[in-house]
């Protein structure tokens, strides 16, 4: 008998905790092996379209797997092959946005919302959209832009449109701001690069290979900005994909 009782409350806890818990927005595309870890904890669920997503939610992709989360803001981001990230904040509420997604690990590319950029724009101190790998932090002052980081560990952030700022945390005031088609690098004991623009090819290449499949092409060529005394050919930089599945 004791176990029946426990049984049914154990049943109507978890209601209870689905009940309170805030969905952010719902996986809108999926493409082989991802699974979702509800309020960070074990064991996972597999990910299914139209899935709902919440805070605190940890999104896991597995080689050749890729996710796609549209928010209720209407923001989108896409997360590539072997990646987790975590929710860690989103409330969306009247004039206020407060956003922060976790890239522990992998590639995710951000398409904010327009009507978050104007609060963003319009009340920075106020309003943000971020995401922080273990490293750095990229966050909006424009629309589109790409976020990875391998176990190097080394963080790259790209710009497709817009603006972004990035600084790495263990150097908040060395911040980085960065225009379309600029990325920089942040190694983890290092502050981030100056801006760094491709030459080779057509921002319109990016965009073309930034659908679904997530593809960023190598960088063979690159120009820092700001420092014209530097050779117009440098080494070639090539951003490393992340490395073996890992949970």
């Amino acid at each position: 008998m004791k176990k029946i009782f426990f049984s049914i409350f154990l049943f109507f806890l978890i209601l209870s905790s689905m009940a309170f818990a805030q969905e952010v927005g719902k996986l809108t595309a999926i493409q082989g092996k991802v699974d979702i870890m509800r309020e960070g904890k074990l064991p996972s669920v597999q990910a299914e379209i139209n899935q709902p997503i919440y805070l605190k939610d940890i999104i896991r992709t597995k080689t050749n797997s890729k996710a796609e989360i549209t928010f209720k803001d209407g923001t989108v981001i896409k997360i590539g092959q072997r990646s987790r990230i975590d929710i860690s904040e989103y409330l969306t509420d009247g004039d206020i946005l407060k956003a922060r997604i976790e890239l522990q690990r992998g590639r995710v590319e951000s398409y904010v919302s327009k009507d978050s950029v104007n609060k963003i724009s319009s009340s920075p101190k106020a309003n943000r959209f971020e995401v922080k790998t273990p490293i750095a932090v990229a966050g909006v002052r424009g629309t589109d832009f790409i976020v990875s980081h391998d176990i190097n560990p080394t963080t790259t952030v790209f710009v497709i449109s817009g603006k972004v700022y990035s600084y790495n945390i263990n150097f908040p005031d060395q911040i980085v701001e960065l225009q379309s088609g600029e990325m920089t690098i942040i190694k983890e004991k290092t502050p981030p690069t100056q801006p760094i623009i491709e030459i080779i090819g057509d921002i319109e290449k990016y965009k073309e290979n930034l659908n679904f499949n997530l593809f960023i092409p190598p960088i063979t060529e690159i120009i820092p900005i700001q420092t014209p005394q530097q050779p117009l050919t440098p080494p070639q930089q090539e951003i490393p994909p992340p490395s073996g599945d890992v949970t």
